[in-house]
């Protein structure tokens, strides 16, 4: 079942495209993070040094047509910028795949940007910030993610939506490894897609190489855009914090009548255009990138870990 044309394939990587999946799946030296946690990090053991079993290429031709949409209609917002002198502010350092001559750089270390996942896309695209960033998806809407991409409308089922209902994406594993659910073992219950994909994934359940207690993360290409940071927690004791002019489409009243869901930025000053993607600071040790256009997201790769103390 499936194919290229509308549904999706997983092809084994190996190589040197593998190698530089691994690289973005490595977790950052605990001790030269800012101070600070996450919410969430207390039941979790954020920790835990990622060892990646298997690393496989997405292929949906679906959903790579729409990110191409996703992508111009973002390169349109920001030629309209440019005809009113602005320019775009591009994403602020930190440890986001970065570009470079001929490649680009995660945590400092050149990588591979040779390898085409998928036929029509190559290298980062800088002119809508393009970024890898990563997701951990819920084991039983990742089917559906592979086969008909992410959806912002259902923001905050898998872990919460602190800055707002829109998909969710980290720059470290560390930060994903904190919402991971675990995948204890092969998949043989009654839903046919779950099926699909487990044997996809480790090969038909009577002869399956299935781990057991595994992770997965999806590395994603994200047109990150115009952002815009928040630097605060939007939500306080159950209810909306005023004070976030610029940040989302919704005024002081919206707040007040319980519009506590955010599902609109705002527009970018001096147009009618919205901002492309939020940049959450609240927590001090990671970065957090919101996406409410799922258009602007590609699902490129899938990469199964365990956790190793």
């Amino acid at each position: 079942g499936g194919g290229w044309e509308g549904g999706y394939e997983l092809k084994r990587m190996t190589g040197r495209g593998e190698e530089d999946v691994r690289k973005m799946c490595r977790l950052d030296d605990v001790k030269k993070l800012r101070p600070g946690a996450d919410p969430m990090a207390s039941t979790w053991n954020v920790r835990s040094e990622p060892k990646v079993v298997k690393v496989w290429d997405i292929r949906a031709s679906c959903l790579h047509a729409r990110y191409q949409a996703g992508k111009m209609k973002i390169r349109e917002d920001i030629d309209m910028m440019r005809r009113k002198g602005m320019e775009m502010k591009g994403v602020p350092d930190g440890k986001v795949a970065m570009h470079g001559k001929g490649g680009y750089e995660y945590n400092g270390e050149r990588m591979s940007t040779s390898y085409d996942g998928v036929e029509g896309i190559g290298r980062l695209e800088k002119d809508v910030n393009e970024r890898y960033l990563l997701h951990s998806p819920g084991l039983t809407i990742l089917p559906s993610i592979l086969t008909n991409g992410f959806n912002e409308h259902y923001a905050g089922t898998n872990a919460g939506a602190v800055y707002g209902e829109g998909c969710y994406f980290a720059e470290n594993i560390g930060k994903r490894n904190i919402y991971a659910p675990r995948d204890a073992q092969y998949y043989e219950g009654d839903d046919v897609e779950m099926r699909r994909l487990y044997e996809k994934m480790w090969g038909a359940a009577d002869e399956n190489d299935h781990p057991g207690n595994v992770y997965y993360v999806l590395v994603c290409r994200v047109a990150l855009g115009e952002s815009v940071e928040m630097n605060e927690v939007p939500y306080t004791g159950g209810h909306a914090k005023k004070g976030y002019p610029g940040v989302f489409a919704m005024n002081d009243r919206a707040i007040q009548q319980g519009c506590y869901f955010r599902r609109e930025l705002a527009n970018i000053p001096g147009t009618s255009r919205p901002y492309h993607s939020l940049i959450g600071t609240a927590y001090d040790r990671w970065r957090e990138f919101i996406i409410f256009d799922a258009g602007r997201i590609y699902p490129q790769f899938l990469v199964a870990y365990q956790r190793h103390p």
